[in-house]
């Protein structure tokens, strides 16, 4: 077997292995699997591209990620204002 053989069935067995990838979500394991499924097929010049292609969609990714978060801490530091002023109006 050739090593992009070799290479191709190591990611099938990483991707199937649900321990190594019970972290991500169903759009960040299908990125990957596009991302290790150009490496090699390609020229050096085709191999920048599909890091610089990819590299974007990963990082629209953690800005969607980031926002979610941010929007997520917000909401539980509105909550937990709101409590502490409804509790000092409650004890006065």
């Amino acid at each position: 077997m050739n090593s992009q053989g070799e290479f191709n069935n190591i990611c099938e067995v990483v991707f199937e292995d649900r321990k190594s990838i019970q972290y991500f979500s169903f759009e960040e394991i299908e990125l990957l699997k596009g991302f290790f499924s150009c490496l090699g097929q390609t020229d050096k010049n085709g191999q920048i591209a599909n890091c610089k292609t990819y590299k974007e969609l990963f990082k629209r990714r953690l800005d969607i990620l980031e926002a979610q978060e941010k929007t997520k801490y917000k909401s539980q530091m509105a909550f937990s204002i709101g409590l502490g002023i409804m509790l000092s109006i409650m004890i006065l």
